[in-house]
Parts: structure tokens; C-alpha cells; sequence
């Protein structure tokens, strides 16, 4: 089991990680784009949890309308993690709708959950790690308390 603050062993190399994402999940697909240079550790772990199948058969267990949606907590009750955290790496962009954030209760101590920005919320700008936007912003409305991550897979170029 890797420390606190360590990526397993097994994480990818950060040019192993694709550049973008499809969020599948039973209100729809997401394709999100990784800003690997921004948050390069956050990238490796999201997507070593992903490629591990982690995420799969897990439900955004907070929704609040015009604000965000979070999902990846194993335990659905938004305590839960993958047994191992991840530094923070807040950077300078902005909380807008489509942006993905790293849910975390403190510095560094962000694991496996996530948001996805429902509306802009300029008020976050550099509290958490963004790592990631979603391209196709109109279907976030659909996700509601209870929808399911079906798969997160690349997307081929």
C-alpha cells in the first residue's frame, strides 16, 4: 500500500495518460479534456484509478444544482478514498462551468473524488486542484444524486 502522498508504483508515466476522457455514466457520456501540465500528479492518479476500473459502478453522491456534482467515493457517503492521497496541485484556473476539481478535505488529502462544476463559481479559483473540462457542457444538468459511472475510458485520437 503506497504512503500518504505517494502514487502507487504502478501510476503511469505522465506521457502514458491520455489527453482526454470519456466519463461514461447512465445519464450520458463526458468527454473531458486532462490539463496534464497543470495538475500532472492529479492526472496519472485519475486515470490509474480509471484504467483499474475503480470508478466503475459508482454514483455521484452529491448534487446541488448550480454548483457541482461529486462522485468517487467507494463508500458513497463522500468519506470514502482509494487508501491513498494525492498532493495538491491548485493552480489558476477558473471555476467554470464544465471544470473538474479534486474534492479534498484539507491540503493534500485528495484521493479518488471529484467535481464537475455545475456553474461558474469563481469564489473556488485556486482552493482545489483542477485537472480536468468537460467539452460537452449542456448534458451536466442530467446528472442527478444516484447516477452511475458506468466506465472511464480514453478517447483515441
Amino acid at each position: 500500500m503506497p504512503e500518504e502522498g505517494d502514487l502507487p508504483e504502478e501510476a503511469p508515466a505522465l506521457q502514458a495518460v491520455p489527453d482526454r476522457l470519456v466519463l461514461v455514466t447512465d445519464a450520458g457520456e463526458f468527454t473531458m479534456t486532462l490539463l496534464k501540465q497543470q495538475a500532472p500528479q492529479t492526472c496519472r492518479s485519475f486515470w490509474y484509478l480509471a484504467e483499474k476500473g475503480f470508478y466503475d459502478g459508482i454514483y455521484f453522491h452529491r448534487v446541488i444544482p448550480g454548483f457541482v456534482a461529486q462522485a468517487g467515493c467507494p463508500e458513497g457517503n463522500g468519506y470514502g478514498g482509494p487508501g491513498y492521497t494525492v498532493p495538491a496541485e491548485n493552480n489558476t484556473e477558473a471555476y467554470l462551468r464544465g471544470v473538474v476539481g479534486m474534492a479534498d478535505s484539507g491540503l493534500d488529502t485528495a484521493g479518488s473524488q471529484f467535481f464537475i462544476m455545475l456553474d461558474s463559481q469563481r469564489r473556488l479559483d485556486c482552493r482545489y486542484t483542477v485537472f480536468a473540462v468537460v467539452e460537452n457542457t449542456p448534458k451536466l444538468d442530467s446528472i442527478e444524486v444516484g447516477t452511475r459511472i458506468l466506465e472511464i475510458r480514453s478517447v483515441s485520437s
